[in-house]
């Protein structure tokens, strides 16, 4: 299970050298794709990472969606 999730307004590298996780998880799709200085970083503060082919909808996917929804139409009333 997950102990901890953490959703930033900083770069990803950012979030990995400041919280150090024991495990960074990714979505089988960035397997052979991670960005060298996410790998790095990982390798350096002896992160794991792990690739999951169990994901059934990305995070970006959710938070786009849930950003559209309750974001977005606030901003409109509020001018």
């Amino acid at each position: 299970y997950v102990d901890y999730t953490y959703a930033s307004l900083t770069s990803t590298e950012e979030v990995l050298r400041e919280l150090r996780p024991r495990y960074y998880v990714k979505g089988a799709d960035w397997e052979g794709r991670l960005p060298a200085e996410q790998e790095e970083i990982c390798a350096a503060a002896g992160t794991r990472i792990v690739f999951l082919d169990t994901v059934v909808d990305s995070s970006t996917a959710i938070l786009r969606r849930y950003h559209e929804r309750y974001e977005q139409p606030q901003r409109a009333r509020t001018g």
